[in-house]
């Protein structure tokens, strides 16, 4: 399953009447250029998630900065690594 197919299904399972009014998804584009992605509300559906880090620098415009803290997961990257990003968000939610 592709990464952007995954995401819609874990959003869909996450809203349950009350979690989607005070939680979500919000994808922006960065000027560098770039992708911002932020997700939070995961903590009710994964306590057990430790905080992490994943860096990633193949060149100015092959990168990845991504973190998972207080049940927010935070992620930029370059302009052509949106679903390898989304990879890293899955492979956490997944673990």
């Amino acid at each position: 399953m592709n990464e952007l197919i995954w995401l819609q299904s874990w959003y869909k399972e996450q809203c349950d009447g009350t979690w989607e009014h005070s939680y979500g998804v919000r994808l922006d584009t960065l000027d560098n250029p770039g992708w911002r992605l932020v997700i939070d509300g995961i903590a009710p559906s994964k306590p057990e998630l430790v905080p992490a880090i994943h860096n990633v620098d193949d060149s100015e415009t092959s990168w990845i900065r991504c973190s998972l803290r207080n049940g927010v997961f935070e992620g930029a990257c370059g302009p052509e690594n949106l679903n390898e990003m989304l990879g890293i968000f899955r492979a956490w939610m997944e673990q």
